[in-house]
């Protein structure tokens, strides 16, 4: 049985899969019930094409019940909508655009937000941010 199959699983723990390099597309919407996603920081490939397979969107969680997430992004864009962001309640995103590879700063911080740049897009997204701003514990 592949993971999509697991139609009652709650908590995705993907973090130690240094290698994981492909989660095939729609994986994550079959995973109606799903309330926490824990995926490698070393994996930033969301929505990306590569030998014809494309990975899975983070915007497949918009229908889930998610309360704790865990990723590495390389863009604003990958980011599911606000209504997600808002019931976090535990997160760690980092958003970077090179290949470096994100590490956990805050030892007991339980909410998280790295990001990488100048902060000029973020200023320009922080709208769509703001609920995951005003919840952040550790800011880097």
């Amino acid at each position: 049985m592949e993971i999509g199959g697991l139609r009652n699983l709650r908590v995705l723990n993907l973090k130690h899969l240094r290698s994981l390099s492909y989660i095939p597309s729609g994986v994550l919407l079959k995973l109606s019930k799903l309330e926490e996603l824990y995926v490698s920081n070393e994996f930033k490939a969301w929505e990306s094409v590569e030998d014809g397979k494309t990975n899975a969107s983070l915007k497949e969680l918009e229908s889930h019940p998610i309360t704790a997430l865990q990723i590495c992004v390389s863009n604003f864009s990958a980011l599911p909508k606000e209504s997600v962001i808002s019931n976090l309640r535990r997160f760690k995103i980092y958003m970077i655009s090179t290949d470096f590879i994100c590490r956990s700063y805050g030892k007991d911080s339980k909410n998280e937000l790295y990001m990488e740049g100048d902060g000029h897009d973020f200023l320009a997204k922080a709208r769509r941010m703001s609920a995951l701003v005003r919840n952040t514990e550790y800011f880097v």
